[in-house]
């Protein structure tokens, strides 16, 4: 089932059970209140629902059509209107739903095959927030179950779809041009159910890692094979796969086994460790300020970092995960703090940025 927590405010917290009842909570976990009441379309066992990668004040849920909610689900309208299938009285349900980090206008939703009523999977596409929708299921398989899908951090059009089932060489497909054309990059994968789909944005020659019904396998632009990247895992059903991205790890999310690390791996085989924060460069102002300050950073030669700002004991009072679409970024941040001194840093792996900031 989803899961997640806010980004930038730890206190709001959403979990879901099955077909879709979501809840919410603004005081860190201690109270939960359900909070998916005006989706008015039965939706699958694990329905899916995320947040908005470049507005988390933005939630998506996929049931038989798109929904969004800008009140942590408290009030739901839809953004797409799908076939109706005659039998369900509705469109078919969703089984996957993926909105581009570098561009939320791009959202892409799969479709469950109904064997039952002759309806084929399919796949949606919106390229301008969900005004209209494009059906951009030809090239991929019409009687599996497309079971996740994601999208490059950089280039909305490219995406990854996985698909479950025993049809052998129907495993991974890959679009650049926002699925008007599929590429199957099934290769030497065992005929087993794919489950789940990560693409690390930050290291070299678009790693992509996907789950199967055993085992992680991993690849790149400059492979024409897939690896399995299962050392030490248990032979077990891999479920989900996050990246986490201030450890540089992988996390496997296994049916009955718990959760799973490993290191993440680059082209080199030597794991991504935020060498290139080196070369960067950052700035604040006005220093001193009241809480509020302007930040730039320069030279930037990755997509993702994590802004913390710290008391003089170490303690990290305020977090922003960052997003870099160039080589230079500003923004304004407001972090409440009351007077004193502060280090403000920009954390890439195990290196940082650090400054020493003044709250009056």
């Amino acid at each position: 089932m989803a899961c997640f927590i806010h980004p930038t405010n730890t206190n709001y917290l959403y979990g879901s059970s099955q077909y879709g009842s979501l809840y919410f909570s603004n005081d860190g976990g201690t109270n939960f209140n359900w909070t998916s009441g005006d989706i008015s379309e039965s939706s699958e066992w694990t329905t899916p629902y995320m947040l908005d990668p470049g507005d988390p004040s933005i939630l998506y849920a996929a049931a038989g059509n798109v929904w969004r909610s800008s009140d942590h689900g408290a009030a739901w309208s839809k953004i797409s209107n799908f076939p109706i299938n005659a039998a369900l009285s509705q469109p078919n349900i969703s089984s996957a739903l993926a909105v581009a980090p570098s561009n939320s206008n791009y959202l892409y939703c799969a479709k469950r095959f109904y064997y039952s009523y002759g309806e084929p999977s399919a796949l949606w596409v919106t390229t301008n927030g969900g005004n209209s929708w494009m059906d951009r299921s030809a090239g991929l398989p019409d009687s599996l179950y497309l079971t996740y899908i994601a999208v490059d951090g950089d280039a909305p059009q490219t995406a990854w779809v996985t698909a479950s089932g025993f049809s052998a060489g129907a495993k991974v497909f890959k679009t650049m041009d926002a699925g008007q054309n599929w590429s199957n990059i099934s290769m030497n994968l065992p005929n087993l159910p794919v489950n789940c789909v990560v693409h690390d944005l930050d290291a070299p020659n678009n790693p992509v890692y996907i789950g199967m019904d055993a085992g992680v396998y991993y690849t790149n632009d400059t492979m024409n094979s897939w690896s399995l990247y299962a050392a030490d895992l248990p032979n077990v059903v891999v479920s989900d796969l996050e990246i986490h991205r201030l450890g540089e790890k992988l996390l496997a999310a296994t049916f009955g086994r718990g959760i799973w690390s490993v290191d993440l791996k680059d082209a080199t085989g030597t794991g991504v460790n935020g060498m290139a924060l080196r070369n960067a460069e950052m700035s604040i102002s006005p220093n001193p300020n009241g809480g509020d300050f302007s930040l730039e950073l320069g030279n930037l030669a990755f997509q993702t970092a994590r802004l913390e700002v710290v008391d003089v004991m170490g303690r990290v009072l305020y977090g922003q995960e960052l997003r870099f679409n160039s080589h230079e970024f500003r923004a304004k941040i407001s972090t409440g703090l009351p007077a004193g001194m502060y280090f403000v840093r920009v954390v890439k792996g195990n290196l940082s940025l650090s400054q020493r900031m003044l709250v009056q």
